[in-house]
């Protein structure tokens, strides 16, 4: 019997954001898709700002290569080796996302992944030097200072948007930059699970956190590799 194993681990958020550039952590078919609003992302952001605790993501380690898998944000990234083992994302679809839209460098939209596409706009957020607050770039107020999030983990690119900033504002930027670089997201992954046991898993979180439907729950109990939460369930016979 193969016993199972629990690690956990504080990365910081440029070491998640390298995991997922390099293809290493994955959504499962069972997984819906990215549903945030624009709102709830800034509130993410201004959690971390503020150093408050955004929640754990559980991540399920394994070297079966899922055949129906997608990319986190459903951007283009890379396919792991065959003999690589892959981290799929049992909960925090929606903060990994979030965080790898906003601060991910060079991305590219995935053509093929219309199914979950997301308004990539949303994530185009802003933080108000004047006022202390992160904004979408409708609501800037254009007489204040306005520092673009995108680039907190470019050095080159931070420092090229700061240089002509007043000095009062460049010391805010490199704060505000410090206080997420140096953010550890509290990571838990579980090795050795069988589908079974995962499908087990993900069910009982989504009982206690952001309401699934039914269906949602059952396909994550009894998942197939050809489950998909988007697919009408009209494709599927289900018995009751």
């Amino acid at each position: 019997m193969v016993l199972s194993e629990i690690t956990l681990s504080s990365p910081k958020i440029d070491k998640l954001i390298n995991r997922i550039e390099e293809g290493d952590i994955k959504i499962p078919a069972f997984q819906r898709g990215f549903v945030w609003k624009q709102d709830q992302v800034i509130k993410l952001l201004d959690s971390v700002y503020n150093e408050y605790p955004i929640g754990s993501i559980l991540l399920w380690n394994s070297d079966v290569k899922l055949k129906s898998t997608r990319n986190v944000g459903g951007f283009l990234l890379p396919e792991r080796a065959p003999n690589y083992p892959v981290n799929y994302v049992l909960d925090g679809q929606q903060r990994l996302s979030s965080i790898y839209a906003v601060f991910g460098k060079d991305k590219k939209e995935d053509p093929n992944n219309d199914q979950y596409k997301i308004d990539t706009q949303i994530f185009d957020i802003y933080f108000d030097l004047d006022n202390n607050e992160f904004l979408p770039m409708e609501d800037l107020n254009e007489a204040h200072i306005n520092l673009r999030l995108n680039t907190l983990f470019n050095t080159t690119e931070f420092y090229n948007q700061i240089k002509d900033f007043p000095d009062k504002y460049k010391e805010l930027a490199v704060q505000l930059q410090s206080k997420f670089q140096n953010y550890e997201i509290s990571v838990v992954t579980t090795s050795k699970r069988t589908k079974e046991e995962v499908g087990i898993i993900f069910e009982r979180i989504n009982n206690t956190a952001t309401s699934l439907t039914t269906l949602d729950l059952m396909i994550a109990w009894t998942w197939s590799e050809d489950f998909h939460l988007t697919v009408s369930p009209k494709k599927y016979k289900i018995i009751l």
